[in-house]
């Protein structure tokens, strides 16, 4: 089922999809035009795992960075742009993140974006 919420005060358009085989909402949140961000496919907030599309630029890298609210390095995800970057909602060791904030950083060649995702267990 996917329900789209109009923007609010020159706010974009997000589409918002429920699941309810596993009862999570996942957004879908289309990258302002002349960007190389695709979109954010969440969930937010999140049990699992945290999706992000990039568009495609041929020989470029993009990575998303998952961090704690104290700034440390949580997770490190790198693909060729294009490609889906998923955080597996587990830290460098290979352990379940906490649950909690976390605040997430996109790069594609020069372009950056922050944000924040919430982990619910």
């Amino acid at each position: 089922m996917e329900a789209r919420i109009a923007g609010v005060a020159g706010r974009r358009e997000r589409r918002v999809t429920f699941d309810p085989g596993t009862r999570t909402f996942a957004w879908r949140v289309p990258a302002p035009a002349g960007t190389t961000l695709e979109r954010i496919e969440g969930p937010n907030p999140t049990t699992g795992q945290f999706a992000v599309w990039t568009r495609y630029q041929p020989g470029v890298t993009a990575r998303l960075a998952i961090f704690d609210v104290a700034g440390r390095r949580v997770a490190w995800v790198r693909a060729p742009a294009g490609k889906r970057l998923v955080w597996d909602g587990k830290g460098t060791s290979g352990s379940r993140a906490a649950a909690g904030g976390y605040l997430y950083r996109i790069e594609v060649g020069t372009a950056r974006r922050e944000g924040r995702v919430v982990v619910m267990r």
